[in-house]
């Protein structure tokens, strides 16, 4: 096990798996069953990684239930912690979060029209 601010890593070989915490950014909707997000590690300001939500019909590990429920509520500037399967970025660079489970810490601003602006 390794820690590094916002960022816990467990196992080797073929399964490892982290806990990653910090802010959400950036919502891509793939599809109706697969989302992702940047996460920004807060504390340096930077990309820690991308987070995956992915159900379990599709290879992931959310059920279809939790899946909708966090597409739902989850939004940019949310603080959260994400834990999960940690795999390669094809690009070689931020590491991506198969995400099984996802804690909000702290909820981000309201953005829409007459709302004000995404955080910075």
């Amino acid at each position: 096990t390794t820690s590094a601010g916002s960022v816990d890593v467990r196992g080797g070989g073929d399964e490892v798996t982290g806990t990653f915490s910090g802010r959400l950014l950036h919502k891509r909707a793939v599809s109706k069953r697969l989302l992702f997000f940047d996460l920004e590690d807060v504390s340096k300001g930077e990309l820690a990684c991308e987070l995956a939500l992915k159900t379990q019909a599709l290879g992931g590990g959310l059920s279809e239930a939790s899946f909708d429920e966090l597409k739902r509520t989850l939004r940019v500037g949310d603080v959260v912690r994400a834990e999960g399967r940690i795999q390669e970025n094809r690009k070689g660079t931020e590491p991506i979060l198969l995400v099984t489970t996802v804690a909000v810490l702290e909820k981000g601003p309201k953005v829409g029209p007459g709302l004000g602006a995404a955080p910075a």
